[in-house]
């Protein structure tokens, strides 16, 4: 299938009043059409609940306007954003999802459909957040998996995994004084994190005791360059394959079954990489943002991720999507739109179907 993106389809931009560190769309049994949005960087902070709708204005019909439509606020930046799968349930319940924030705070937020006007609030605030003593320490990192598994990161060199209906059930301690980056599951028992200081570890949470399983390394040794990873994606369905943005620019991919061997590396940024995602309709389609605005696209072999091994002949950058002069901070895709958002008071949509 010859499905990449062409710079020759749609990349309508909009105007929006905040900066947003997360963007996601809502699931499509909820609706094709809603999106969330958590911002940075006022004093007062809120998630933000978009409808995409079609600009009347607009000569061809064409142009999709996102609109406001509800708001929930939040004290410090939102630092994490996530939709908890339920399986494409019952859409008459609330669509769940799990916020972060730098005050350390973990909140379930419910998205309600109703027939007037759909509507986000509060479920629950946990008690587990993340502290120096009693004083806040910013959560970094935010990954759920399934209906009920949090896992957060934070400045607090803390690694909290949540149940949803049991608040804790472990925390790891990175224990040097050294904060966690950002976080991904893997599987509903294994979690990646990376350190501030450079490195990728993995945690089992069936194991005991409570340390690392192994490392993944994100330096360069002979260069002396302490490398962080700044995001981690894996591919979908294939969570073997994990891919990690760097501060450096460089994208890394390991195979997990040959965690021992060197993993390839990818140039394409300048700068920080900050979000990685696949294309739903096909996951051979990549995309990355970096801190300086920029959005590349990249394709992925299919058939050398089944066939395995020679894992430099996996992804092939393509020609940039967007290049913006402020950071794009987040990046989320549903069937045929990719969605971005960052530092531009902007939010980006661009066509991942050919038309």
């Amino acid at each position: 299938m010859n499905s990449k993106v062409k710079i020759g389809n749609q990349i309508q931009c909009s105007a929006v009043p905040r900066m947003f560190s997360r963007l996601r769309w809502l699931p499509e049994h909820s609706s094709a059409d809603l999106f969330v949005a958590g911002s940075w960087a006022d004093y007062v902070n809120s998630v933000s609940l978009f409808k995409c709708s079609r600009d009347p204005s607009c000569e061809d019909g064409m142009q999709i306007v996102p609109e406001l439509i509800a708001e929930i606020p939040f004290y410090g930046d939102v630092t994490g954003l996530e939709i908890l799968d339920e399986g494409g349930g019952d859409a008459t319940q609330p669509q769940q999802l799990a916020c972060s924030t730098s005050e350390g705070y973990i909140h379930l937020l419910g998205v309600e459909r109703e027939m007037d006007r759909d509507n986000i609030h509060q479920l629950h605030q946990y008690e587990t957040r993340h502290k120096f003593g009693e004083s806040n320490a910013a959560c970094t990192g935010l990954s759920v998996y399934g209906a009920r598994l949090l896992a957060t990161a934070g400045e607090d060199s803390l690694l909290h995994i949540i149940d949803k209906s049991r608040d804790l059930v472990r925390s790891y301690d990175e224990g040097n004084e050294c904060s966690f980056r950002c976080v991904e599951f893997t599987s509903s028992t294994d979690v990646l994190a990376s350190s501030s200081i450079g490195g990728i570890k993995s945690y089992d949470i069936r194991a005991s005791p409570n340390k690392p399983s192994f490392e993944l390394v994100t330096d360069i040794a002979e260069e002396k360059e302490n490398v962080v990873a700044t995001c981690i994606s894996h591919y979908p369905n294939k969570p073997q394959f994990v891919f990690a943005g760097l501060s450096n620019g460089m994208i890394k991919v390991w195979d997990l079954r040959m965690k021992n061997h060197w993993p390839i590396s990818m140039k394409g940024h300048n700068s920080t990489v900050n979000d990685i995602a696949f294309a739903k309709h096909d996951a051979s389609i990549m995309f990355s943002a970096s801190e300086d605005g920029e959005i590349l696209q990249w394709s992925v072999n299919n058939s050398v991720l089944t066939s395995e091994p020679d894992l430099a002949r996996i992804v092939r950058q393509q020609p940039p999507l967007l290049n913006e002069r402020r950071a794009i901070n987040s990046l989320d895709t549903n069937r045929t739109q990719l969605l971005a958002g960052g530092d531009c008071h902007m939010v980006y949509l661009v066509d991942t179907i050919s038309k």
